[in-house]
């Protein structure tokens, strides 16, 4: 006979009744943020993109503010203008310089720097070297929306989630490894069906992502 195992799990349901209804709330737009974020790799229009990434990155900003994650919060807000700034111009119809890029990586590193203790003691410590991978994130992420094509865009914020993913293992965020994770699972199943396997039966998805372009120099 099999052994069965029999595991109760009514200790979860204890502890969810027993949370901060904001850290309850801050977890259901987590969920809504997880769900964009996954959709933000699996479409081939760059306009598009620029709105879920909006929308995301202020369902993401008010998930860290519920949980007091204000590192978090600066850097996503960043974040934000940036699509704003990026998505003003695709919107009428123009591309956004490539020198944005530069500009808002400045803020970026700010935004970690000065919410960061270990960063401002500049210490070789393990929280200090932990908190350098936000800013590959930063990189990470303003390289993604200021590409040509949706397939370098998934490439770019691929990376971007796989270096949260690290974060999130190192802070203890692990509710968070889920999201990243689910992310960068995306982002893989993304690039295998819109561009490894779509090249290989000829469809040149590139003429597509060319008609709207992320970002490219100035005309």
């Amino acid at each position: 006979m099999p052994m069965i195992l029999l595991v109760d799990f009514s200790f979860i349901l204890e502890w969810f009744s027993a949370a901060d209804p904001l850290f309850l709330i801050a977890q259901s737009i987590g969920i809504v943020a997880t769900v964009l974020g996954i959709l933000c790799v699996q479409i081939n229009a760059p306009g598009r993109i620029l709105v879920l990434q909006l929308v995301t990155n202020a369902l993401v900003i008010l998930n860290y503010l519920l949980l007091g994650s204000y590192p978090g919060c600066a850097l996503c807000g960043v974040a934000i203008v940036h699509v704003l700034y990026n998505y003003r111009y695709i919107r009428r119809g123009k591309t956004p310089p490539r020198r944005s890029l530069y500009l808002f990586f400045v803020p970026y590193i700010a935004s970690v720097v000065l919410t960061s203790k270990a960063l401002l003691s500049f210490r070789p410590t393990a929280a200090f070297f932990i908190d350098l991978l936000p800013l590959g994130c930063a990189l990470f992420f303003a390289l993604a929306i200021t590409q040509e094509h949706a397939s370098r865009y998934r490439v770019f914020i691929g990376l971007n989630a796989l270096l949260w993913l690290f974060y999130d293992f190192f802070s203890g965020a692990y509710t968070l490894m889920f999201t990243h994770g689910l992310t960068f699972l995306s982002v893989l199943i993304g690039i295998v069906r819109l561009d490894i396997h779509a090249g290989k039966h000829g469809t040149l998805h590139a003429e597509e992502e060319k008609k709207e372009p992320v970002c490219h120099e100035e005309s």
